[in-house]
């Protein structure tokens, strides 16, 4: 397969309504975070559509706030912007399984 015919798979960090407060709060940079949900989803979904128009596919990369300071930790990392899209692109890749850091 050419390389201009292959799908790249995005990892975009992905939070649930419930989670998002507590997400804030433990990152670093929490308040470059949209401050409200639904300003981050509809900023998150507007990511998606344009991945999609560039032939990207869009992986959602659920982050569980306790969970991701744990994974964090694990590998030395600040919880952070750079952390979430290392975590991002691991799950895009398939390195790692919800439940399982």
């Amino acid at each position: 397969m050419e390389s201009s015919q292959r799908i790249s798979a995005v990892g975009i960090p992905w939070y649930r309504r419930d989670d998002y407060e507590r997400i804030r709060a433990v990152m670093v940079d929490g308040q470059r975070l949209p401050p409200t949900f639904g300003a981050w989803l509809k900023a998150a979904q507007q990511l998606i559509e344009q991945l999609h128009r560039q032939g990207a596919v869009a992986v959602k990369a659920h982050i569980d706030p306790d969970a991701f300071v744990g994974w964090c930790g694990a590998r030395g990392l600040n919880v952070d912007a750079d952390a979430r899209q290392q975590f991002a692109a691991a799950v895009a890749r398939g390195e790692y399984r919800e439940g399982r850091a």
